[in-house]
């Protein structure tokens, strides 16, 4: 018989509390993985605990003020003695349910992302992987693996602002990427990979533990994906024009530009100094300044105001070439209802990488069975592509796309996979490709 139980460690300050086997009264860890990046998902854990310490009372107590913060909860499993990690997350809710009953929600660093504004920026030219994530990623301290082949790879285009989540999910959209947390204590980013004639792991029917069920998703009949090429304008233009207060502002610029132009107060002056290095005073021992400059982000202007005053900032636009690439399943029925999809805001993605992105979401789509099953300790993971039986002595090859695990329950897991029919009828790895109707690409202005 299998023995598992969770060990949660929450650190506060330098000290790292811990918390396992009876400890956990209840504990839940919801996983989730989009394959074609069409989002990053977040994933959650929420745990009870019983602890007699008073420290975590809600209203009084050493960690009472410590606790509304982030605080790093690290979830592992025991089974049957080994320690096995399932992710790094950050303390999002705490609530009594009893003097010595608590109850905890963490979500992972995705969900950190999530939470946290991001400026936007543009790349008028090709721009390396490694490069785009480093300048997003590093100011934030996130730990994160990149694949070196990936991060090779050049992007080029626009991230509106909005938050960080947001940009990572356009970074892996656009570079067929995907972005995941499970069974680690960093984010990891890898290429994406659909089920075609290879597999990692089978899940056996004597490893099912209840019902399963089987779901027809819907035919997408087509998918247009809207391709943005930018050349740089002709015309300036207004951006802002405002007067502002004395203090800090932010001014976000909501469409990338080019040659700004600012007046008004709230440059870093400029101070004058000799060819000795040494800086000029005047005689009341005051520095003297010449002119300054403004301090711009990458898709920002920042302002400290001594004076109060107007602000007016001027810049080129640059210019979106919009172009629609569709693709469509040919040889249907002429009754059959229309599924139509459209990705429009996909900025990273220009008319040369277009036809590849939108034929893999294609493919995707194409993967119509939904399997739910509920099975026994498993090392089976989020992303991972699973072979297992199904209704009607079918099989089914598919992407974990979800798990949800009792961690106090004897880490029984319910696991729902997306994919294709296998055409094979033993549980042996055979070679075949995924096939579906035929599909025609056609493009067009947008």
């Amino acid at each position: 018989m299998t023995v598992t139980y969770p060990i949660i460690k929450i650190t506060i300050g330098e000290e790292e509390l811990t918390f396992e086997n009876e400890e956990v009264i209840s504990a839940t860890l919801i996983e989730e993985f989009s394959p074609i990046s069409a989002e990053i998902p977040i994933s959650t854990i929420e745990f009870r605990i019983i602890s007699t310490d008073t420290s975590f009372s809600m209203f009084e107590g050493e960690y009472f003020e410590l606790l509304s913060e982030r605080l790093p909860v690290e979830v592992s499993e025991s089974i049957d003695g080994v320690t096995n990690l399932l992710g790094n997350f950050y303390l999002s809710e705490w609530k009594n349910v009893s003097d010595y009953e608590f109850e905890f929600k963490a979500m992972d660093v995705i969900g950190v992302l999530d939470a946290t504004d991001y400026d936007g920026n543009f790349w008028s030219t090709g721009t390396a992987i490694s490069t785009i994530m480093s300048d997003m990623l590093d100011p934030l301290n996130i730990l994160y693996t990149l694949d070196a082949t990936l991060g090779a790879d050049t992007l080029q285009g626009w991230i509106p602002p909005g938050t960080y989540r947001e940009a990572l999910q356009q970074i892996c959209f656009a570079g067929a990427a995907t972005a995941i947390t499970s069974r680690s204590n960093r984010l990891l980013i890898d290429y994406l990979v659909l089920p075609d004639n290879i597999y990692d792991i089978k899940i056996l029917d004597s490893e099912k533990l209840m019902e399963q069920s089987v779901e027809l998703l819907p035919l997408v009949t087509s998918v247009e994906l809207v391709s943005h090429d930018y050349e740089e304008g002709e015309d300036s233009e207004d951006i802002f024009s405002e007067e502002l207060a004395i203090g800090t502002h932010k001014i976000v610029f909501e469409q990338p530009y080019f040659d700004l132009v600012v007046t008004g107060p709230g440059y870093t002056p400029t101070v004058l100094a000799s060819e000795g290095g040494d800086y000029i005073m005047s005689e009341g021992n005051d520095y003297i300044e010449a002119g300054g400059e403004y301090i711009f982000g990458p898709n920002s202007l920042y302002l400290e105001l001594t004076v109060a005053g107007l602000v007016e900032v001027t810049g080129t636009p640059w210019l979106d070439s919009k172009r629609g690439f569709v693709v469509e399943e040919t040889g249907l029925n002429e009754y059959a209802n229309k599924n139509a999809l459209k990705i429009a805001e996909a900025t990273l993605i220009n008319s040369t990488i277009a036809p590849a992105i939108v034929a893999t979401v294609q493919d995707y789509y194409r993967q119509r069975y939904l399997k739910t099953i509920t099975i026994l300790p498993s090392e089976t993971k989020i992303g991972d592509i699973v072979l297992t039986g199904t209704l009607y002595d079918k099989m089914i090859l598919g992407t974990v796309e979800k798990i949800q695990t009792n961690l106090v329950g004897g880490y029984i897991a319910e696991v729902e996979i997306v994919g294709i029919q296998y055409p094979g009828v033993s549980m042996e790895p055979e070679t075949f490709t995924m096939t579906g109707t035929d599909a025609t690409l056609t493009y067009s202005e947008e």
